[in-house]
């Protein structure tokens, strides 16, 4: 999920709904959490998880590819009948 989503505004609207927001905490941003986000990796480490940031990356080439078929290929525009 995109860092911008871990935005007090979001989670205020959420709360004020009703809802509980699920939302993954910026650990990037906050710089006082960065200790808690070490501690949750070693944590992870401890049940076998992939560090979510590791999994994400490996979708960037794909997205990348995808978007060039679509932009400068007409990918876009090729209609798909079930």
């Amino acid at each position: 999920m995109d860092a911008a989503y871990d935005a007090a505004a979001i989670h205020d609207h959420s709360n004020a709904l009703g809802h509980a927001p699920i939302i993954d905490r910026n650990f990037r941003a906050q710089r006082e959490a960065r200790p808690e986000w070490a501690r949750e990796v070693e944590r992870m480490k401890l049940v076998h998880m992939p560090d979510p940031d590791d999994v994400i990356s490996i979708f960037g080439p794909c997205r990348r590819v995808n978007a060039r078929l679509k932009d400068e290929f007409g990918a876009r525009f090729v209609a798909c009948e079930a």
